[in-house]
């Protein structure tokens, strides 16, 4: 698949995803933690800042590539959660 192949091409410089979700709209790769983060006010700003590295480092590989990478993706709203808990917007 096309769009397999560009995600794949996209992450090459990032660590081997543990696994990598077809949606039927698109592909996600996640990369699991081997522990839970648990944002609290206390560790909030540094969270930002890596989740905000993250996303620098795929729009770097993006740019390299030549493709649009969207800004504004990788605030911690966005951030995928364990099923059942709540994300609230303080």
């Amino acid at each position: 698949m096309e769009q397999a192949r560009r995600l794949r091409e996209l992450i090459a410089d990032l660590p081997t995803p543990s696994v990598l979700i077809h949606s039927g709209g698109g592909f996600y790769p996640l990369w699991m933690f081997e522990h839970p983060v648990f944002i609290t006010d206390a560790n909030r700003a540094e969270v930002k800042a890596r989740a905000q590295d993250w996303q620098n480092m795929i729009k770097v590989s993006a740019d390299r590539l030549g493709w649009h990478y969207g800004s504004g993706v990788g605030d911690l709203a966005r951030v995928l959660r364990l099923p059942g808990s709540v994300n609230r917007k303080v």
